[in-house]
């Protein structure tokens, strides 16, 4: 029996927590994801800088509490247009219900109570799903170097804006990128402590693993 993601469908096309265009980004002007250089030149131009930003909406009446910071998009992910929301979003679901399986509407569930998003917010596996292929760790690495200072944002705005007196932040980006996952996991911390938030961080294994 296939249980029901949500109790009804979800239009994605609202104002998200942290999103922007990259178009008019200085973030994005020289990322290969954006302008299809170096490992990301055989990605179809409408995938290529086209972003999966976070699920959390900009208008939402719930303070931020807690955080999911996985890799990048997939491409279930992609045509959503939400992170998290095929394997992984179920592997946090269990995680943070104790479950072992998925119960219907956990998508609506973690959309609720979960805010997440993506060291990479382009889809760095476009075209290679079918086949084992290092070029996708290449294209996340080629593009952190450019979206970790929109993640970095992102923590900033969490961080200051959220009225939760508690932060848990779980840094899921996975085990290829470990340089990756300590940065990010510094800059939290950094970030919590010099706004006197009170805080954890775990750098976890990614969800899907």
């Amino acid at each position: 029996m296939t249980l029901k993601e949500r109790q009804t469908p979800k239009n994605s096309n609202y104002l998200r927590f942290y999103q922007f265009e990259p178009v008019t980004s200085t973030i994005c002007s020289n990322c290969p994801a954006k302008c299809g250089t170096g490992n990301w030149d055989d990605v179809l131009a409408r995938v290529r800088g086209v972003p999966v930003h976070t699920n959390w909406p900009a208008a939402s009446g719930q303070s931020i509490s807690l955080i999911y910071i996985c890799e990048s998009p997939s491409i279930r992910e992609f045509s959503h247009g939400l992170p998290a929301v095929g394997t992984t979003g179920q592997q946090i679901y269990r995680h943070e219900n104790e479950l072992n399986n998925v119960q219907a509407g956990w998508l609506d569930w973690l959309d609720d109570n979960v805010f997440r998003t993506n060291l990479v917010r382009c889809h760095a596996d476009s075209g290679l799903q079918k086949r084992v292929d290092r070029k996708k760790n290449v294209r996340v690495k080629e593009a952190a170097t450019h979206c970790i200072e929109h993640l970095k944002l992102e923590i900033k705005a969490i961080v200051e804006s959220s009225q939760a007196e508690f932060l848990r932040f779980v840094v899921a980006i996975g085990r290829g990128f470990p340089e990756w996952e300590e940065a990010v996991a510094t800059f939290i911390k950094t970030t919590c402590e010099s706004a006197g938030k009170e805080h954890d961080v775990t750098v976890d294994a990614h969800p899907s693993a």
